[in-house]
């Protein structure tokens, strides 16, 4: 090419549609293609509450909590939903994620939701693929890394509030890295990240423990087998204790000060909630998750003992941490899959050519850019169609009975459908439950609920303990068949989904 045809148009174009902007994207159309099966499959299956969508039962409360907001301008300290827990305390600690699902739904319905969904899930993969970039210096070797990873980041593909934790832990690590290479300036968002992080979500303190790891490894050069330590200059470590502290700082701008970051502490410490909820559950080994999650963790191990490339010791104290958190809760996962690509990524850059700007075929990549956007336009599912799957695992028709037939309350409810039934009656109908579980734990609400649903010998002494003369339940579930063979109980409402029950003798 002649230096005159070299114009400040092609520098941008070779920059813009360059071969790893390409795999960037080629990965956000994987993102598109994995939610478009799940919904494809989740429609071919019978209703029930336990397919997984591109909502939950908690996207709905979640929805309610950020409507309320926008509504009021004030951020609820009680649990007002519920007749079982009136007066209980419950704060909004993801008031802000919970604002923009909200906003989301009135600006456009489940289209928006997904669109929504699909933005934030790709923005995750994104910075999961230019963190590994930045580890391995390779594009090819962060890209096979990321697609390794994305069994695992599956897992976190609904609209919750949690998305948004990921993407500020990503932009941490990213911060980190550019810190440990020289470029301190980026720690200077760091403390403006976590202000956001904590009105968000919990997972913060996992910014904070990779802030800790990085600084504690920068103390000391040192090289103990295929671990290296590399020190920072003095000035370097400062600057990283001083915007730490400015982070802890940061977490006490929220709406309701320290007592938010007490609050969510103590949910850590509640024993029927993190033995009863799956994520809270160790991993389970025997799921195909479970699987994956091993599988990717003996192939770190294997790199680490068989190929030459030192790791920093930051790195893999970062995936030996995430891998503990993830066997003892496998929420966790999650976490484990995007501190461990980094370190994937440059394991494979031994194997993978190295990147080179020369072959870049820009006209090349911006097409096929093209095709991939065209791709998500032409395919994305209707509002009616999205529709139609919320209501195989929602009881919409049902709350269409109830609206034209009202029964006699108070009303048991599945905790799954709990976040429902508080939005879609905009905080009308009070719930027995609902996934806000640490709402129900310390008043017993949750572990009475637990001995209903299942149900245990004293479930219809319980259900008159809280004067319950009506239940919504699923059609499938056990509690129906306790019900059937009551006569107190009559069937007022069924559907391939759910049963709605009155009580027709009360003692």
């Amino acid at each position: 090419m002649h230096p005159a045809a070299d114009t400040p148009l092609r520098n941008w174009a070779r920059k813009t549609f360059s071969f790893p902007v390409f795999l960037a994207a080629l990965l956000m159309a994987a993102i598109f293609l994995n939610l478009s099966l799940r919904l494809a499959h989740v429609a071919a299956l019978p209703a029930g509450h336990w397919h997984a969508t591109f909502v939950e039962g908690d996207t709905f409360w979640h929805m309610a909590v950020g409507q309320r907001i926008l509504d009021t301008h004030h951020w609820p300290t009680t649990n007002d939903y519920s007749f079982t827990a009136p007066h209980s305390e419950w704060l909004a600690y993801e008031w802000l994620g919970e604002v923009l699902m909200a906003a989301a739904s009135r600006l456009g319905g489940p289209r928006a939701l997904l669109a929504l969904l699909t933005l934030l899930v790709s923005v995750i993969v994104v910075l999961v693929y230019d963190l590994a970039s930045l580890a391995s210096g390779n594009p090819k070797s962060a890209f096979a890394a990321t697609a390794l990873a994305m069994p695992l980041l599956g897992s976190c593909f609904t609209v919750r509030p949690q998305l948004l934790g990921y993407i500020f832990l990503l932009i941490t690590l990213i911060c980190l890295e550019r810190c440990r290479r020289g470029r301190q300036t980026n720690l200077w968002v760091l403390p403006l990240v976590f202000v956001l992080w904590v009105n968000t979500h919990g997972t913060f303190a996992l910014g904070l423990v990779a802030m800790a790891i990085y600084g504690l490894a920068a103390l000391k050069d040192f090289r103990l087998g295929p671990l290296e330590g590399r020190a920072w200059l003095p000035r370097q470590r400062g600057r990283l204790a001083l915007v730490f502290g400015l982070c802890v700082a940061a977490l006490l701008v929220n709406p309701y000060g320290p007592h938010l970051l007490r609050y969510e502490m103590g949910i850590t410490a509640q024993p029927v909630n993190l033995t009863h909820f799956q994520e809270w559950q160790p991993l389970a080994f025997h799921e195909p998750f479970g699987v994956w999650f091993l599988v990717l963790l003996l192939a770190f191990i294997l790199g680490m003992v068989i190929l030459p490339r030192t790791q920093l010791v930051e790195s893999v104290a970062l995936v030996l941490f995430a891998a503990y958190m993830a066997c003892r809760h496998q929420r966790f996962v999650v976490f484990f899959a995007i501190v461990l690509a980094p370190l994937l990524a440059r394991m494979l850059a031994e194997v993978f050519p190295a990147y080179e700007p020369d072959k870049n075929r820009p006209v090349l990549n911006a097409a096929l850019l093209a095709l991939f956007a065209a791709g998500v336009v032409a395919f994305f599912p209707s509002s009616a169609s999205l529709q139609r799957l919320i209501d195989r695992n929602q009881p919409r028709r049902a709350m269409d009975y109830l609206r034209a037939h009202p029964v006699p309350g108070p009303m048991f409810n599945d905790d799954f459908w709990g976040g429902y039934l508080i939005w879609a009656s905009r905080g009308q109908q009070a719930v027995f439950i609902d996934g806000r579980s640490d709402a129900y734990e310390p008043s017993g609400v949750l572990a009475d609920y637990l001995r209903i649903i299942q149900p245990a010998p004293e479930a219809l002494p319980l259900l008159e303990k809280y004067e319950v003369r009506s239940c919504l339940v699923e059609s499938s579930g056990s509690l129906c068949a306790l019900l059937n063979a009551q006569p107190g109980w009559r069937r007022v409402y069924e559907d391939d989904l759910s049963v709605l029950y009155v009580r027709t003798k009360v003692l």
